[in-house]
């Protein structure tokens, strides 16, 4: 949902779209399995493992059963540019996971067919022409939408797997840009920032904290208490991921309405070193939840939204709001429309199944990305709630990349020490 932010939110910052973003992953999903369909059309005796996005686009796994030459790259290129212009259809299929695995068999894909072992209930997959694989939507309708392309590397990965890496975008200047920024944004990341200015050391990609970098995080945590903690009672839980049942098993004990906030640390699954902060192995979250009664939640979330807003304004943050929703008529989502609409904000959404309603406060990085720095949800069971998030390991990156090439960092420190954020010249 693209949203202009209005004085209450965010008085000192144009809004940027945040649809981009969206159509950005969408466009780097679908052109991992175009090249992926390339790959397999090219060389039949391979296994596909698995396509994802990455820092600099995308990036394919691919099993070879035997070695592949450098040379391979600029005809796998052309291929992907015959599949592009023959425009073929592009479909996101929904099949449960015995046939999903029966049609992957009857392509040749059986690795990934075997990866269904066991699995239950619907899934999602894509076809381009004849080629199928396994791949959640949405998706790009024509190949011929991939605007533009440069595979940048192939990698040997151990037990005979190639990683293929590429960049992708809708049109030629566009990828040209990015590649450019790309490239700079290699000596401009907050891993090699924070890495000169002394807040960590890197082992093998990985972020390890040294004692200048804990105080910065630290610095960057009790902001974030002085910003969302004031009327709020702090707790501390066992360690449950589970921090809304545990906040409405503590609110239940304390009373009605109530309000909780707590720091709680998790370690991320999902983490990639080379993300550094954006995904890191432990993530720290600054979380409050409000129980109140029906008639004050859409109030409570506006104040919300705005406590939020003017935290990343005083931080020189400037951000773009985008409403979620698994569908348009759940409740969750129509309170979070009436809040923005309240706020004099309108537009399109973002439908995703698989997630529930929640508004998500996006910063762009040094080279265009765009990451969830804070969200905000309600909970309609029982005792009407809403819970808002802010990550400190996301807030320390953005900051990092913001600040330090034109500060010093015992500056950034104070400066958060001393609540009185600047914009950089």
């Amino acid at each position: 949902m693209e949203v202009s932010c209005s004085s209450q939110l965010h008085p000192n910052f144009p809004l940027k779209n945040c649809l981009k973003e969206i159509q950005r992953s969408v466009l780097r999903r679908t052109a991992a399995e175009i090249a992926a369909a390339a790959v397999f059309e090219m060389f039949p005796q391979v296994e596909l493992l698995g396509g994802r996005e990455t820092t600099a686009g995308f990036s394919y796994d691919i099993y070879f059963p035997h070695p592949v030459h450098p040379d391979t790259l600029p005809l796998i290129e052309e291929k992907i540019r015959q599949i592009v212009r023959e425009r073929r259809p592009i479909k996101t299929l929904e099949m449960v996971a015995f046939s999903a695995s029966e049609l992957l068999k009857s392509k040749g894909h059986l690795q990934r067919a075997a990866e269904l072992e066991g699995v239950e209930g619907l899934l999602e997959l894509i076809q381009i022409g004849s080629f199928c694989d396994l791949c959640p939507g949405p998706h790009l309708k024509n190949t011929a939408e991939l605007g533009a392309f440069k595979l940048l590397s192939i990698e040997s990965l151990e037990d005979k797997v190639i990683r293929i890496q590429g960049a992708a975008a809708f049109s030629k200047p566009d990828l040209k840009d990015f590649l450019k920024k790309l490239q700079v944004y290699e000596d401009q990341s907050h891993k090699r920032l924070g890495q000169s200015a002394g807040f960590w050391t890197l082992v093998d990609g990985r972020i390890v904290w040294q004692a200048f970098g804990l105080k910065l995080k630290q610095a960057v945590t009790d902001f974030l208490k002085k910003s969302f903690f004031n009327g709020f009672e702090e707790i501390s839980g066992s360690l449950s991921w589970d921090r809304e049942a545990l906040h409405r098993e503590m609110a239940a004990k304390k009373g009605f309405p109530c309000h909780l906030a707590e720091i709680w640390t998790c370690l991320n699954e999902a983490w990639d070193p080379d993300l550094g902060l954006f995904q890191s192995e432990e993530e720290t979250h600054v979380q409050t939840s409000s129980f109140c009664k029906t008639d004050q939640l859409r109030q409570g979330i506006i104040s919300s939204l705005q406590t939020i807003g003017k935290t990343l304004n005083i931080l020189g943050f400037n951000y773009c709001l985008n409403l979620i929703g698994r569908k348009r008529s759940e409740k969750g989502f129509l309170v979070l429309q009436e809040a923005l609409k309240s706020l004099g904000k309108d537009g399109e959404a973002q439908i995703e199944p698989e997630k529930p309603s929640q508004i998500d406060f996006l910063i762009e990085d040094g080279v265009g990305r765009q990451w969830v720095a804070a969200s905000l949800k309600p909970s309609l069971e029982a005792k009407v709630a809403y819970f808002s998030t802010t990550s400190v390991e996301k807030i320390t990156a953005l900051l990092i990349e913001r600040y330090l090439l034109t500060m010093h960092s015992d500056e950034l420190i104070a400066m958060l020490t001393d609540k009185q954020i600047e914009k950089p010249v």
